[in-house]
């Protein structure tokens, strides 16, 4: 049985059959340590309006025991730019005007190898969310947030990719262009944001151990 312990606060099937499936592989079957958590049979009763039951869920246990280990390392610093795109014109082009800054950005620091950096484009109107998942392909939007991430060994550099990108950004050529002074708005500066260092994961897996306790040792100290 779940229940707040906020008395604002409440329960309800949906909400507490949403939580299932928060950071899962499988929206039925959980792994973790010892076994896997099966929610196949589950079933969810409104008991009143803060209480909701939950029955039919079923531990089953593994032959040898697990644990989740999930680790990060740092793959370098990272620098955005913002920019805000209302010209329809220049919407209708935008993959095309991606490409070619991405091409002009990579002649342009040609004695840095490819692997050193990363350039990821987020298009918030078009797919930034789902990116090539988006099952909306044809859609026109009416203005795209375009933010740019680098991330590259160093600060400096990945600042200076960052700028390079944006500068041809602004001023880039597309078929049927009006204005040649920039088409993109900038909404803070510096136009280049430096974020610091990036991780990533590198390590989520479950780890099988031989004693279940033994890498979570308790001390007790008396004060």
């Amino acid at each position: 049985m779940l229940e707040p312990g906020s008395l604002e606060e409440r329960c309800t099937i949906s909400s507490v059959a949403a939580h299932t499936l928060y950071e899962k592989s499988h929206p039925y079957f959980l792994p973790g340590p010892g076994g896997v958590l099966d929610l196949s049979d589950a079933r969810f009763e409104q008991l009143d309006d803060r209480r909701v039951k939950v029955s039919g869920s079923k531990f089953v246990a593994s032959d040898k025991y697990a644990v989740k280990l999930e680790g990060a390392k740092k793959v370098g610093f990272r620098s955005i730019f913002i920019g805000g795109v209302r010209d329809p014109i220049l919407i209708g082009h935008i993959d095309e005007v991606l490409t070619r800054v991405a091409k002009d950005v990579k002649d342009y620091f040609k004695d840095i190898p490819l692997d050193q950096y990363q350039m990821i484009y987020h298009v918030y109107g078009k797919n930034g969310v789902m990116a090539e998942l988006e099952p909306v392909k044809n859609a026109t939007p009416l203005e795209l947030c375009i933010i740019l991430e680098v991330a590259a060994p160093t600060q400096e550099l990945a600042t200076a990719i960052c700028s390079r990108a944006r500068t041809e950004l602004l001023h880039c050529p597309y078929e049927g262009r009006i204005g040649t002074a920039g088409n993109i708005a900038f909404p803070f500066t510096p136009l280049e944001i430096s974020l610091g260092e990036v991780c990533a994961f590198n390590v989520y897996h479950l780890m099988e151990i031989d004693d279940p306790v033994n890498l979570f040792p308790i001390r007790y100290l008396e004060v």
